[in-house]
């Protein structure tokens, strides 16, 4: 457990690959399981979102993840490469969320004043850059293209996710 939580933060750190990932299926479904808890609880922690919908847009932020780098890998006639490719961008995203929801933990721990919004927003941007990065680094090497392109596919997966969750809040403000 200990090399895989290494390994997940070598990723993060663009110093490995999604190949350093074992090929698990049962680790992918457990890593993807972790990605939708993380999801919820930021939604519903962090943003205050009610319950059930916390429940549907972690589902959905899942779903979306699973359904892009699956369509890309099709594009690029490499299925094969999923169960490492999906682990490693779901496992970073969690890793990723858990330093999020821990930040928050802090600022609510701490009186949450004003001095803090401008602080917070900053880690927020950081965060997004960085989250963009990582999915751009295993993008390109998952799909085994340039640095550019990598970039375009982690840009254009980010826009797709943030575009569905959008349509997602949209629905569930309507409802």
């Amino acid at each position: 457990m200990d090399a895989l939580i290494r390994a997940f933060w070598r990723i993060l750190l663009l110093r490995a690959g999604p190949q350093s990932i074992p090929h698990s299926a049962a680790l992918m479904w457990l890593v993807l399981l972790l990605h939708f808890v993380t999801s919820f609880w930021l939604l519903f922690k962090v943003y205050s979102t009610p319950p059930g919908f916390s429940v549907y847009s972690a589902l959905v932020n899942t779903s979306v993840m699973m359904v892009v780098v699956y369509g890309l890998l099709l594009f690029y006639r490499q299925q094969a490469r999923y169960p490492q490719t999906i682990t490693a961008l779901a496992g970073c995203e969690v890793l990723l969320g858990l330093a999020q929801l821990l930040i928050a933990v802090f600022f609510y721990l701490s009186g949450g004043g004003m001095a803090w919004y401008v602080p917070m927003g900053l880690f927020s941007w950081l965060q997004i850059a960085w989250n963009v990065a990582v999915a751009s680094y295993i993008f390109r090497h998952s799909l085994a293209v340039s640095m550019g392109l990598g970039v375009l596919y982690g840009i254009t997966y980010f826009i797709i996710s943030i575009a569905v969750s959008n349509l997602v809040s949209t629905a569930g403000v309507t409802q």
